[in-house]
This record gives C-alpha cells, sequence and structure tokens, in this order.
C-alpha cells in the first residue's frame, strides 16, 4: 500500500459556479492561499492543499498576489493575516461554516459574505470591515467578538440571530452601522422565523447638500439615545456665532433650533423658531418637539425637519 506525507489528492471538479475540492486523503487543513500563478481564487495552483471546502480551514497569507473571489465557495474557519488581503467581485457568495477572523484587508465588492454552521460562529476583525450583503443561515447565531462591521447594502437573517455585543457607554468596537449614500441605503430583509439583531446598531440616512427644505423622516429602529445624540452629533450650539459652531463629525448631523439661548438640547437660534416636528395622530398635526436632550426616535414615528 505504501505510505504518503503531506496531502495526497486526486481529481477536481467545477460544476455551474460551483467548486468542489477533490478528495483529501490526508485531510490536512489549512488549505493556504499562496498566489504563486495569479489573483483567481479559483485556480487550484495558487492553493497549497486545493481548493476548500466546509470542512477544510483557510488561511489568507500575505503574497504576490491577493485573491479575488468570483465564484461562490464554501469554507471551514477563514483567516486573513495582517497585510493580507481579500476581495469578491461578480455578485460572489463565501460561505463560511466556522469562523471569521480578520486581521488584513476584506473587499466584498458586490457580493455575499454568509455564515452557514451548525454551532455558534464567532467574527473579529481588527478594523471596521466593510460588507456588502451578510447573510447569517445558522440557529445558533453569529457572534461579533470585535472590531466594527458597516454594512452596504443588505442584513438577511435567514435563521439564527445577529449578536453584536455593542454598549453604548463605550463606543468605538463592535459596533454595526447600516450605511447611507447619495445612491442606496442598506437595509435589513424581511424577518422571518423570530430571528433578531440582538444589541445596539447604527442606521444612517443620507441627505444631500440643497436648498433649506423640510425634509419628512422616519427611525425604523427605537434609539438608545436622544435626538441630540443621533441627529446633531452629541453637541449643540449655545451663542449665535457660526464662527463658533460645533461641528465634531464633519459630514454628519444638522442643526435643530428651538431656543435663542440655546437650551434643551436645541442649537441657538436669533428668532428661536423650532425646526423639528412630529405628527400626532390624535389631534392629525403636526407638534413642535419640546427637546432634543430628552426626547428619543421612536420606530414608527414621523418627523418633520428643517435641513439648512
Amino acid at each position: 500500500v505504501g505510505t504518503a506525507s503531506g496531502a495526497v489528492s486526486i481529481g477536481s471538479t467545477h460544476i455551474g459556479n460551483k467548486y468542489f475540492p477533490s478528495t483529501d486523503y490526508c485531510a490536512l487543513n489549512p488549505t493556504i492561499w499562496i498566489g504563486e500563478i495569479s489573483q483567481v481564487a479559483e485556480n487550484i495552483s495558487n492553493w497549497t492543499k486545493g481548493f476548500p471546502d466546509r470542512d477544510i480551514d483557510v488561511l489568507i497569507n500575505i503574497t504576490p498576489n491577493d485573491p479575488i473571489f468570483s465564484e461562490n465557495i464554501e469554507m471551514k474557519n477563514l483567516s486573513i493575516a495582517t497585510g493580507a488581503s481579500v476581495s469578491q467581485t461578480n455578485e460572489s457568495q463565501i460561505d463560511v461554516y466556522g469562523d471569521f477572523q480578520n486581521n488584513g484587508t476584506y473587499n466584498p465588492g458586490n457580493s455575499t459574505l454568509a455564515f452557514k454552521g451548525n454551532e455558534i460562529q464567532n467574527f473579529s476583525t481588527n478594523n471596521t470591515i466593510s460588507i456588502y450583503n451578510l447573510t447569517i443561515d445558522n440557529d445558533n447565531s453569529l457572534n461579533l467578538l470585535s472590531g466594527n462591521v458597516d454594512i452596504f447594502n443588505s442584513l438577511e437573517l435567514t435563521t439564527g440571530d445577529l449578536i453584536t455585543n455593542y454598549d453604548h457607554t463605550i463606543p468605538g468596537n463592535n459596533l454595526v452601522t447600516f450605511k447611507s449614500s447619495a445612491t442606496h441605503t442598506s437595509f435589513i430583509s424581511e424577518i422571518e422565523n423570530g430571528n433578531t439583531v440582538v444589541g445596539e446598531v447604527r442606521t444612517e440616512r443620507y441627505i444631500g447638500k440643497s436648498n433649506r427644505a423640510f425634509r419628512y423622516l422616519s427611525s425604523s429602529l427605537n434609539s438608545v439615545g436622544t435626538l441630540l445624540d443621533d441627529w446633531q452629533e452629541g453637541v449643540h450650539n449655545t451663542v449665535n456665532n457660526y464662527n463658533n459652531n460645533k461641528n465634531p463629525h464633519p459630514g454628519y448631523g444638522t442643526h435643530i433650533t428651538g431656543s435663542k439661548q440655546g437650551a434643551n438640547g436645541f442649537d441657538a437660534s436669533l428668532t428661536g423658531n423650532p425646526s423639528l416636528f412630529t405628527w400626532e395622530v390624535s389631534s392629525n398635526s403636526w407638534t413642535s418637539v419640546s427637546n432634543t436632550d430628552q426626547n428619543k426616535l421612536k420606530a414608527g414615528n414621523s418627523y418633520s425637519l428643517l435641513v439648512r
């Protein structure tokens, strides 16, 4: 019969847009990206032990060619080393059946990162990672251990929950943000089977620069912070001097007026006229908001906001 060292593989197949690894008689993990031939992740010669599958771990190291996944593929644990990079294109989907650890760079393109394990899966990143589509198809849920996640298109909870572990009193970690731009706002797909997001998230709504106008807004979530925190960058002006305008996060937030002196969380204005109203169903009318340092956004409530 003889003996063999290392991994011995016989054959491999490519059917449609799914890659099936060959029979691995030594079943040694992981398969490591070496990128000696090209950036094509579907080229078997770029891997040390052939294509991964749901039982094979993947390690992405720094190589001459960073991998680009343009076809659907499965793997067990995915680890991206410091300085290494992984990209997806062509609406491809990476199915992860174990844990995901990112110490490098992940470029999502217009593709999907899906978690499909049968035990709780852990997600960790040492930076803010961008994801186009995030899918959770695991009854035991996905647990965000560390890092921040920006979702640019959709979150789909097929089965299981997304556990963020975010604490707004300790900002800067475990924050999941649903991004918004001039062309698109990310969303959570229709939730079935009682799945949910466990923990706090942040949602954005892009409003372009144009003329002074009232904008009609509504939140899809109940807010943890106040209107001051969410829509005014956590600060407000108490004097009518634009040279002293507070703007800790350029590109975010707006002025909300309702007091000449900047009381109750409002930005000071010469007239003190209100610029934020909420719709009162009982009276069938718009009513000015009484303060921004205590009131919070409530899911489904309607607001009319003058954006300057």
